[in-house]
């Protein structure tokens, strides 16, 4: 089996291939020849189907290519056991490494609006939070984020706190789980006036 990696082309000629294209045709993709059958999976309020071969939008519309790579990894990485419903931050799994900000701010999201793109990728209400609500994502079926949105006040903008089960690292090494991370980001980006603009359907 081999692969090619597909260029697009478009009217004024072909694109540039992006660092993460590359990764996925040349690194990530080949993975799946060890996948034995095929697989569906609800993803980030989407449905796939993972092959020997590729990773498709069951939707018929292009997959975001770093959807793909997340659910090669998952699919391949041979975590096993169940996922925890403790919750920790991105940056715990790296073992002091990245040092991002443990929350991210986003300025005049409404909690309206934050429902709307929370239960549009599958999430579920979980509790009401003293400034907020807290609502379960299962991103993957052993991969459960807990999505804790506090409402803006008079001084500090509204802020998203995304975190994953404490043994996700099981089930996807923390390179992928930093994208899954960056994924879920830009899914609320638009905070309900474009629903899910981001990966493509």
């Amino acid at each position: 089996m081999s692969f090619n990696i597909p260029v697009p082309r478009t009217g004024t000629g072909e694109r540039e291939i992006t660092n993460a294209e590359i990764a996925y045709h040349s690194v990530i993709r080949p993975m799946l020849r060890k996948l034995d059958g095929e697989r569906e999976v609800a993803f980030l309020g989407r449905r796939f189907r993972v092959t020997g071969e590729d990773v498709e939008q069951l939707s018929g519309k292009p997959a975001h290519i770093n959807c793909k790579g997340v659910l090669v990894w998952y699919f391949t990485f041979g975590g096993e056991g169940e996922p925890s419903f403790e919750f920790a931050s991105l940056q715990s799994f790296s073992h002091g490494i990245f040092r991002g900000a443990a929350w991210e701010p986003y300025t005049g999201a409404s909690l309206s609006e934050f429902r709307g793109t929370a239960a549009a990728l599958g999430a579920g209400f979980l509790r009401r939070e003293r400034y907020g609500e807290a609502w379960l994502l299962f991103a993957l079926p052993k991969v459960p984020v807990l999505l804790t949105y506090s409402e803006a006040d008079e001084e500090f903008p509204a802020v998203l706190d995304i975190k994953f089960g404490k043994n996700a690292d099981t089930f996807l090494p923390f390179e992928t789980l930093a994208v899954l991370h960056g994924l879920i980001k830009r899914e609320f980006g638009a905070w309900g006036a474009r629903p899910r603009p981001a990966l493509q359907g």
